[in-house]
């Protein structure tokens, strides 16, 4: 400051007054530069001028309000351009909000409507042109009937985004998200809520349900045991009821294990699915029980895509009785086939062979055993697959002895029983005939001509006379009965002449007994061709004889 000039007391005290007020002046101006300058600071976001950062003279020499006016203009053209970007955005807002798959609504801190999208007024006010400003409680929810517990509430109570995975109205299925909206001081203002129409995937989850049920309704009705396994780990992942049954503990206890050495016992490296590239495994296996028992199994594996995961589809049956009846049967085959083997009758399966009209005119033989062979004297490479006409005796016609009683019997499947007699053979057979199968015929054969023989003989001696062929005592018993009733009937008579020999005794004493037995033949001869065929001779004994003249 210059040093001013020596001037009366009076004037300097005018000066110094004026200075004071000048300092006055000049800080009342940088109080408002300031003021001002803090205010258009305050507009533009900007914090205030700090003392430390700008002194009042400084403040004032620089002139900051019109550099902040200057400025402040700038901002103020800048939102002009920001607020038509804005109204731009609003606009591609609303139409990403009004083009939304789900219901959306913005409510204030009272329930009133401030907002909303087409879907919204779709789903829950077709027929109102314009519902702002109503309780949305009014749109939403069934008339009469206020929600137990309302997502607005729990906002609200929560302050929190509040999600209600089913909600009900007007008989649909919503999935709701309330998120609130905040003022600066925290307070919510407003409430927006998206409703998102699930009632189709909550019908597709009730069928998937219904048809999950009747999956596992029919899984554990059937017989057979069901495993899914996992391609990779060889876990099991699922178990039906059946195979929880044939391994002997509760489905859970399978869960999660691994089916080597458990459910089928194979070394790890051996499944025929996994390891050795094959598209489909159907044999027989051995399960293993949870008390160390193995069972055998018929056993199909496959392939299957489940959600994305490759799983082997494993089902089984239990062939314990399956094999048990084979076993039996091979038992059964081995007795069957030794008893046929070495069984003294002939057997022999053979098949009807038809004409054009359905008529049988032959037989083919298919199987025979080596007692047929014996008996038959042919050797099975010359009868197997040979017709009847070829081996057995035909009629006069060429057709196959017995054709007839074969047939019926594989036409009613009634068993029979038959003689013949064999003049190439000159042999008498005992023949039973069974159908084992449609078409089939078997016959046992039994050679019963030493039988025959003996039984003829056996009838001679009980009715006939051993030294001169002629009827006993017995046999002429008979014959004298049937001719009394003969008689009797007729009202016709009979002779009856008895004789005896004359010094047949002194024959014996001379010449010997085997002289004596001759005469006899010889005179039971002669007595024989003096009647005829209808008459008896007979011998009582000795040398009697008795005649029964018809």
């Amino acid at each position: 400051m210059e040093k001013l000039p020596s001037l009366p007391y009076a004037a300097m005290e005018k000066v110094l007054e004026q200075y004071q007020q000048l300092l006055v002046r000049e800080k009342a101006l940088s109080a408002y530069v300031r003021e001002k300058t803090n205010q258009l600071l305050k507009v533009m976001g900007t914090l205030p001028l700090r003392p430390e950062e700008l002194d009042d003279e400084t403040l004032v020499s620089v002139d900051p309000i019109g550099i902040v006016a200057e400025s402040f203009s700038q901002v103020i053209d800048h939102l002009r351009d920001t607020n038509e970007t804005l109204s731009l955005a609003k606009d591609e807002i609303q139409a990403i909000f009004d083009s939304a798959g789900a219901g959306i609504l913005v409510v204030d801190d009272r329930m009133r409507l401030q907002a909303y999208n087409k879907r919204s007024q779709e789903l829950f006010f077709p027929t109102s042109k314009n519902a702002l400003g109503r309780n949305f409680r009014e749109v939403i929810c069934e008339p009469g009937q206020a929600p137990e517990e309302c997502i607005f509430d729990r906002v609200l109570a929560t302050r929190l985004v509040v999600e209600q995975t089913d909600f009900i109205s007007r008989g649909k299925h919503y999935h709701v998200i309330g998120t609130p909206i905040k003022n600066q001081d925290g307070e919510i203002t407003q409430v927006i809520l998206v409703y998102t129409d699930i009632t189709e995937r909550m019908e597709n989850e009730k069928a998937l349900r219904e048809a999950e049920v009747r999956l596992n309704t029919i899984l554990n009705s059937v017989q057979a045991g069901i495993l899914l396994i996992d391609a990779q780990t060889h876990e099991i992942v699922m178990v039906n009821q059946a195979a929880a049954l044939m391994v002997g503990g509760c489905d859970g206890g399978l869960v999660g294990k691994v089916c080597h050495n458990f459910i089928c016992p194979s070394q790890k490296g051996g499944c025929p699915i996994t390891d050795r590239g094959q598209t489909m495994d159907n044999s027989e296996r051995v399960l293993l029980t949870s008390c160390g028992r193995e069972v055998p199994i018929l056993k199909t594996v496959t392939r299957v895509q489940i959600d994305g995961r490759a799983l082997l589809l494993e089902s089984f049956i239990d062939i314990s009785d399956r094999k048990k009846a084979e076993d039996r049967l091979q038992k059964s085959e081995e007795r069957y086939r030794s008893l046929y083997s070495t069984m003294r009758e002939g057997v022999a399966l053979h098949e009807l062979v038809y004409d054009a009209q359905g008529n049988p005119t032959d037989y083919r033989i298919l199987d025979v055993n080596p007692s047929f062979e014996r008996i038959m004297e042919k050797s099975r490479s010359e009868v197997i697959g040979c017709l009847a006409t070829d081996i057995y005796p035909c009629d006069e016609q060429g057709i196959p002895l017995l054709l007839d009683a074969y047939a019926q019997v594989v036409h009613t499947g009634v068993a029979d029983h038959i003689e013949a007699h064999y003049p190439e053979l000159d042999k008498i057979f005992a023949i039973s005939t069974v159908s084992p199968s449609p078409g089939q015929f078997a016959t046992i054969i039994d050679d019963i001509t030493e039988r025959k023989r003996a039984e003829n003989q056996i009838q001679r001696l009980a009715y006939y006379d051993m030294l001169t062929g002629l009827p006993n005592r017995t046999l002429l018993r008979d014959r004298l009965g049937q001719m009394i009733s003969k008689a009797e009937r007729t009202q016709l008579k009979f002779g009856v002449v008895f004789l005896d020999l004359d010094r047949f005794k002194s024959v014996n004493d001379t010449l010997g007994h085997d002289a004596g037995d001759h005469l006899l033949r010889v005179i039971a001869g002669r007595l024989k061709e003096c009647v005829r065929k209808s008459d008896t001779v007979a011998r009582l004994g000795g040398d009697e004889f008795v005649l029964l003249l018809d």
